[in-house]
């Protein structure tokens, strides 16, 4: 798999969450720590978010970094946001203007919830900004933000004035805009691959700059792509009011369902893409070689195993198109498969 979520090639790893437990219980406290040149330390700085929701915010700036060392703010394992409103790392505000902004060039934002809420007042707020070049986001979730007088929300906001920015596997549901660009310097871009917006004012809303919007499944906002004077929105594979089917888009559960026709196995293979190769999903799950799916989430059957029982009936003839996925609620055995034929192969994980 290559994972779309970039980790410098040599890291320090900190902690973050409520409790003596933990390393930082603040961001700006870590901000402040790793805020040294990583490339004499020969080292970058990794933040493992706890499960949880955390009213604080931070503005990463002033490191020296490379391509090969930076910084990344990230949901520890097993608490990754995977479109969750109420679980997993998330950081969620009523009072503050801003949650994370990134100011120095490279670095991460990984599989966090971000939310601040709903206000009334002329004030813009941002989620997540992305404010330098080669600043990255993945697996990110802007919710739940909608500013009902003059003001706006802005959920992920690539800004970078020079060289590029990636948002990959991203979701946005009821922001006022959901993604969003400005300040994209001439000749530099803003990419966009293989991110949902559902339910938002503006999905997509290009201020000024050039958004490479690809494999995105942007269905059911007031607007789903906007484009101001002198910026442009470039689209490959990407849907646009196409009637994609999700699990729940009321609620904000964005994964594809399995009656959706739209969005499945209509994406372009990005696993060799020049600007930003990667082959996961928001989940984790290695996309489908044989044909990737639009937005966020690639499809995978999904079924429950009763007394070891399993079988690939005709309505699920194939593990390879679609993947299938299979959970377990207790210990199976290896030797449980063994009367499998020989030609079914299985990939575990926990």
């Amino acid at each position: 798999m290559t994972t779309s979520r970039k980790l410098p090639d040599t890291y320090n790893v900190s902690t973050y969450g409520d409790g003596a437990e933990y390393d930082y219980t603040s961001l700006a406290a870590w901000e402040a720590d790793t805020d040294t040149d990583l490339v004499a330390a020969g080292a970058g700085e990794v933040l493992d978010v706890a499960e949880g929701g955390y009213d604080d915010s931070a503005v990463v700036a002033g490191a020296v970094t490379s391509s090969t060392l930076f910084r990344v703010i990230r949901a520890a394992a097993g608490a990754e946001n995977r479109c969750r409103k109420d679980a997993g790392a998330r950081f969620v505000s009523a009072v503050r203007n801003l949650l994370i902004q990134w100011d120095e060039a490279y670095g991460g934002v990984y599989d966090l919830g971000l939310c601040l809420g709903a206000r009334n007042d002329s004030s813009w707020r941002f989620l997540l900004r992305l404010n330098a070049a080669y600043a990255r986001a993945a697996g990110c979730f802007a919710y739940d933000s909608v500013n009902n007088g003059t003001g706006q929300m802005l959920g992920i906001y690539p800004r970078n004035t020079a060289g590029i920015s990636c948002v990959a596997n991203c979701l946005a549901h009821n922001v006022d805009r959901g993604f969003y660009v400005d300040d994209v310097g001439a000749g530099n871009t803003a990419y966009m691959y293989n991110c949902t917006a559902a339910g938002c004012t503006y999905g997509v809303h290009a201020y000024r700059g050039t958004v490479e919007a690809k494999n995105c499944a942007v269905e059911g906002n007031d607007t789903n792509y906007y484009a101001a004077a002198g910026a442009a929105i470039n689209k490959t594979a990407c849907t646009d009011g196409d009637g994609v089917v999700f699990e729940d888009q009321q609620s904000g559960d964005l994964h594809l369902a399995e009656a959706d026709a739209a969005a499945r196995n209509q994406g372009a293979d990005l696993s060799a893409d020049p600007v930003f190769a990667f082959d996961d999903d928001i989940d984790g799950d290695t996309r489908n070689p044989a044909g990737w799916d639009v937005g966020a989430d690639e499809f995978l059957f999904r079924e429950s195993l009763a007394d070891g029982v399993f079988a690939v009936d005709a309505a699920h003839p194939s593990v390879q198109a679609p993947p299938l996925k299979m959970s377990f609620s207790a210990a199976v055995p290896s030797a449980a498969f063994s009367a499998l034929a020989p030609s079914v192969a299985f990939s575990c994980r926990e």
